[in-house]
């Protein structure tokens, strides 16, 4: 299959965290298109690049919301996963696939991507790793 284009929303842009999840990201045959730390820069990057599958992080910089930045990239027709240390309270399936909590490992994203790539061609979902919370659609 083609590559998967993601993009990346950190609250901590530019941080550890946020480069060590891109090159993971592109390690495991993905291309990251953008990385984005508020709603505005999540949304004009995903009208640049058209990404498929967007790693929403819940708290982003600047007191923006993860939430409402899934919410932007699910009407551009983005599938979201979110990652975070604070999981959402109850499950959000009309904004995002599921849930990664922080910190996970490199095993737990690549089943996130696998699962990701599955909702995108309609295929049949993997089963998810222990720590992916996926929420039913």
């Amino acid at each position: 299959s083609l590559l998967h284009k993601c993009e990346v929303l950190s609250g901590h842009f530019g941080g550890r965290f946020t480069m060590t999840l891109k090159a993971l990201i592109q390690r495991l045959g993905y291309e990251v298109v953008g990385i984005a730390d508020d709603v505005v820069s999540a949304k004009d990057q995903a009208e640049q690049t058209n990404p498929q599958l967007a790693f929403v992080d819940i708290q982003l910089a600047k007191g923006s919301s993860g939430i409402d930045a899934a919410a932007e990239l699910t009407k551009r027709g983005v599938i979201c996963i979110f990652l975070t240390g604070n999981p959402p309270n109850g499950p959000k399936p009309e904004l995002a696939i599921g849930c990664l909590p922080k910190p996970f490992s490199d095993k737990v994203l690549a089943a996130a991507l696998k699962i990701g790539e599955a909702v995108i061609e309609g295929a049949p979902l993997p089963e998810p790793p222990p720590g992916l919370q996926l929420y039913h659609r």
